[in-house]
């Protein structure tokens, strides 16, 4: 009986360790997707001579049980528009989904030091069928934030079906905000879009959150530890 509770208790520690491990290569992913998006647009806006802007989804429309006829968007979903010319805005590329169980943290993503990092919202709407945009004029670019957690929960207080989390790069491939930062968290969203940060043992969620900022020049950093995170470094 000693051997077998022993084994159960390795056991349990195995599974434990291999679910932890299990999401950090997840929260790897998502930030590797990302970072690939951004570097992508940055190319592209040297390449077009046009602006270029990655957008991340804030659409909720479909967290309840009962609107769950399409993939899950909200904080997980990111693609890339630019600007013609004739000023008008259009799909670049197909959009990427973060791995199951990953977020964008807005939260983590904004700061109230000095300087304060915001976040930009877009209202864009982009049709799913034939990619074509129905686009505002550029002022109704939002400067929101910062967010912040309490606890293990985020809630994530602004969303919409046509909403976007938006990153500028301009024609000469830099950055319009920098030192932005985009963070990735592991998590249980519910219907309210409260976000439930798979924290055990006391840790902080910046623990186990990645991420990377990006500077003017258009070039980006990955944080090293959870402490980067925190202090916005």
């Amino acid at each position: 009986m000693v051997v077998i509770m022993i084994i159960a208790i390795l056991s349990g520690v195995m599974i434990t360790a291999m679910n932890g491990s299990g999401d950090s290569r997840a929260v790897d992913a998502g930030v590797s997707r990302l970072d690939g998006l951004f570097s992508l647009a940055r190319s592209a806006a040297i390449t077009r001579q046009t602006r270029m802007r990655v957008l991340i989804s804030l659409d909720d429309s479909n967290l309840s049980l009962a609107n769950q006829d399409k993939p899950q968007r909200f904080l997980r979903y990111a693609t890339i528009v630019y600007e013609d010319e004739n000023g008008d805005w259009q799909v670049y590329t197909e959009g990427e989904y973060l791995p199951d169980g990953t977020y964008f943290s807005p939260a983590l993503s904004t700061t109230g030091g000095s300087p304060q990092v915001s976040l930009n919202v877009w209202p864009l709407e982009i049709d799913e069928s034939t990619l074509d945009i129905t686009q505002p004029s550029d002022d109704a670019f939002t400067s929101v934030g910062p967010f912040s957690l309490t606890g293990n929960t985020e809630a994530v207080t602004i969303a919409g079906a046509d909403l976007w989390v938006a990153f500028e790069f301009s024609p000469n491939g830099t950055f319009t905000t920098p030192g932005a930062r985009v963070v990735v968290i592991p998590g249980i969203l519910d219907p309210s879009a409260n976000i439930r940060i798979a924290t055990e043992g006391g840790l902080d969620p910046t623990d186990i959150a990645k991420g990377f900022v990006v500077f003017r020049s258009g070039k980006s950093a990955f944080f090293k530890s959870g402490a980067q995170i925190k202090e916005g470094n």
